[in-house]
């Protein structure tokens, strides 16, 4: 007799600071500076064995107006602060990656659904694009599209359509980027 297990992957999410570590979790600490005290923030997600990961980021000064998380079956991405942290389901291993600039979001490259994702993912920052793979590996950079955010508006056609500001509040200007090289597209 067959018995068909499937794992059903539940979505990462940040706790609450006076939330409790779930019993029988594994601990992870990441980030930069000291590891003692409290963690400025702490995700909860799951290895692809469906043990529970709680993983304490632990920050410097530096801002962390935005954060976020994408997931899907072999890695989870998350960002705060200037960094962009990557966890590999299977390995439980953790891995971060400076912006230029602080946090901004990320995009789903391919099969959009809500926060999951199967292969790559646009991560934005202040003033940069990066597409990163699910092994947490940076396949290109996209830099001084913006100086004080970027935003990714829509993917088609192999083109990368956003926007960047350049002068706050409102000094957005548009931007076209390759997806397979990176390389800007001048608009007509």
């Amino acid at each position: 007799m067959w018995v068909l297990c499937v794992m059903t992957i539940h979505e990462p999410q940040f706790l609450e600071q006076s939330a409790s570590t779930p019993k029988g979790s594994i601990e992870i600490q990441t980030g930069i500076g000291s590891k003692t005290g409290t963690a400025r923030y702490r995700l909860l997600t799951q290895n692809n064995e469906g043990i529970s990961v709680v993983i304490s980021i632990f920050m410097g000064i530096e801002t962390d107006c935005f954060k976020g998380v994408k997931y899907s079956k072999s890695c989870v991405f998350f960002g705060v602060g200037n960094y962009v942290y990557w966890f590999n389901r299977i390995t439980n291993d953790v891995k971060l990656m400076e912006l230029d600039g602080y946090f901004a979001d990320m995009y789903p490259v391919e099969n959009i659904k809500g926060n999951y994702f199967q292969e790559k993912i646009l991560v934005a920052s202040a003033s940069a694009l990066k597409l990163m793979n699910c092994d947490g590996k940076e396949i290109w950079e996209a830099i001084n599209l913006g100086f004080d955010g970027v935003v990714v508006n829509c993917i088609e056609n192999g083109l990368v359509y956003g926007a960047g500001e350049f002068d706050p509040p409102d000094g957005w200007d548009p931007f076209q980027i390759d997806l397979i090289t990176g390389e800007q597209k001048i608009s007509n």
